[in-house]
This record gives structure tokens, C-alpha cells and sequence, in this order.
């Protein structure tokens, strides 16, 4: 008969030499019995040295090892607990893993997934967008600011702001009325809106602001206030072109008119309402105190593409210089 390893590695000396007695009658009586805890033991060990390096890894197994050698460490019937227990997981380890995915599954998967995406990119359109408009809108508030202080930066030095007549020849290639501002040099500045969304045009649409200079004779001059020599131009309207003339782009053709008083803050003079000047809906208005040509208030609309908003700014302005008005 195989002598009985009592101190295998994997049941930790689970049969002891001497077996325990249970009220007086020993465990093992017969010589039959020895043989049976032999053949149990060979088995024990024959499965040690073939799964027990893949078997140990697992974490159930693992598991109930520890808890049936904690609570029963030296009966038999741990040791049929723990075979049985390892032919479960020999068998799991048998099962096959390389079934794969139903049909199912992977439709479930898609929708799931397809779900996922269109709500991740919506909120990242969304966000897009978002910064878009206010980038848009900071641009144009720049823009319009920009555009409202060189009008006021013209008018506080000047003598008088006034309206040009309707058959003004200096008021060329604009849409309305301009805005003429009188320097003490006797200078003139003619600020005037027009409406290029229907034209060809690098600016941003749908309207600008033109300014232009002229000198006492009547000669329009540059950027730098130099006289335009004759052989540069066909005829003085030409110095209206866009591309010398525009102080802002993107301005609203659709705004909603303004109003002159601001509630009683500024007065006007003789205490009348001055006029509204510029044609409806156009992004460049200015009220005019007629009385004494020196006070202004100046509006401005942008335009933001893609958008119902409308930017506005405005600012009253007075003239200044203490040289009287030309007649």
C-alpha cells in the first residue's frame, strides 16, 4: 500500500497521523478505510501536478480553498469539497472562448453607441456655435467702438457739426445724408453710410461707414491730409472708393430707429427735439442740435452673421474749437 503523503502542499496536512476520535470510537476502524484515504490522496496530488498552476489563479477557487481549510482542516469531507470544487473550474477551463458576439449584441451595441455619439457632438456643435457668437460679437463691439471714438476724435476739435444738403457734390457714393463735420482749419469731414449687400465688396456686409476729407477749395485729400494731385484721380468722386474711404464694416441695414433724447440728460438747444438724420434702418444715425451746430449724438448698428442680435453704440459729441462756424 502507497504510504499517505501527510504534508502535501495543497491540503496543508489535512489527514493527520493519528486520526481524531469522536466519542470514544476512532475515525478510521477498518484497514479498508486507510486504503480509500490513500486512493483519495493519490487523486489530490494527480491534480495538483496537472491543473493546480492554472487552477490557483483563479479567484473562486482561490476563495473557497482558504474557507473550507479554515473551518475544516482535517476532515475527509473537505477533501471531496475541494475535488469537487476543482473539477468545476477544470471544466470552466474547458469551456471554449471563442464564441464571440450575437447578432443582438452587436445591433444593441451600434444603437447604443450611435446614441452616445450624436449627443456628445450635438453639445460640441453647440459649444462651437456658442463661442462663435461671442467671438463674432466681441469682434463687432471692438469694431463699432473703434469706429464711434475717430467720429468723436474728428468732431471735439472741430468747429460745428451740420447736415449736407441732399444736391451736395461732396457727398458722393453713400446711401443718405452725411454727417459734415467743420475743422478750424476749414476742413471739411464728410461721414456717410452705404449699403454694399447687394455688391461685390471685401468687406464684411451688409453695410459700411465712409469717411472722407476735403480740403477749403474743395479738394479732396488723403489719409494723411495731403491734396489728391489730379493725375491720381479722374474726378473727385473717385476718393469715395471703398477701399480709402471705410472706417467700419458689417453694419445693420435692418436697425430700428433710434431716439434723439436720452430723458432729459443732455438739452438740446432751445429745448426742441433735434432731427433724426440717416435713412431708416441703417446701421449709421446722428441727431443734430440745429440751434447751435456743436452737439451731436452719433448711433451705430452692427451686424452679426448668423444672428438675429443687433450691436449698437452711441455717444454724445461737441464740437469744441472756439473759432466761429464759416458762414
Amino acid at each position: 500500500m502507497r504510504k499517505i503523503n501527510k504534508s502535501s502542499p495543497l491540503l496543508g496536512g489535512l489527514i493527520p497521523h493519528n486520526p481524531p476520535q469522536i466519542r470514544g470510537t476512532p475515525l478510521i476502524s477498518n484497514p479498508l478505510d486507510h486504503l480509500q484515504i490513500s486512493n483519495i490522496n493519490i487523486l489530490v496530488q494527480f491534480i495538483e501536478r496537472t491543473i493546480v498552476s492554472r487552477v490557483i489563479h483563479y479567484t473562486v477557487g482561490v476563495r473557497r480553498y482558504n474557507l473550507l481549510t479554515t473551518n475544516y482542516p482535517n476532515s475527509i469531507k473537505t477533501k471531496f469539497k475541494i475535488m469537487k470544487n476543482y473539477k468545476l473550474l477544470f471544466k470552466l477551463l474547458q469551456q471554449p472562448n471563442d464564441q464571440g458576439i450575437t447578432l443582438t449584441e452587436l445591433l444593441v451595441a451600434l444603437v447604443i453607441s450611435g446614441i452616445v455619439l450624436t449627443a456628445t457632438t450635438s453639445g460640441f456643435i453647440n459649444v462651437l456655435r456658442a463661442n462663435r457668437d461671442v467671438e463674432s460679437k466681441g469682434t463687432q463691439l471692438s469694431n463699432l467702438t473703434r469706429a464711434l471714438t475717430f467720429i468723436q476724435e474728428d468732431i471735439k476739435p472741430g468747429v460745428s457739426v451740420t447736415v449736407s444738403e441732399i444736391s451736395d457734390s461732396q457727398c458722393t457714393d453713400v446711401d443718405s445724408r452725411c454727417l459734415i463735420i467743420e475743422s478750424d482749419n476749414g476742413n471739411q469731414i464728410y461721414y456717410g453710410f452705404k449699403d454694399i449687400s447687394g455688391d461685390t465688396s471685401t468687406f464684411l456686409k451688409p453695410g459700411i461707414l465712409k469717411r472722407q476729407e476735403y480740403d477749403g477749395s474743395g479738394n479732396a485729400l488723403d489719409y494723411k491730409g495731403d491734396t489728391l494731385p489730379s493725375s491720381e484721380i479722374e474726378e473727385q468722386q473717385t476718393a469715395w472708393q471703398e477701399e480709402f474711404t471705410t472706417v467700419a464694416d458689417g453694419l445693420e441695414i435692418n436697425a430700428q430707429d433710434p431716439v434723439c433724447d436720452d430723458g432729459g440728460t443732455i438739452t438740446w438747444g432751445n429745448g426742441t427735439t433735434p432731427t433724426l438724420y440717416g435713412d431708416t434702418g441703417n446701421g449709421f444715425r446722428f441727431c443734430i442740435d440745429e440751434t447751435r451746430n456743436r452737439l451731436a449724438r452719433i448711433f451705430l448698428y452692427g451686424h452679426i452673421i448668423d444672428s438675429n442680435t443687433i450691436l449698437n453704440v452711441d455717444s454724445f459729441s461737441f464740437a469744441r474749437s472756439n473759432q466761429p462756424a464759416s458762414p
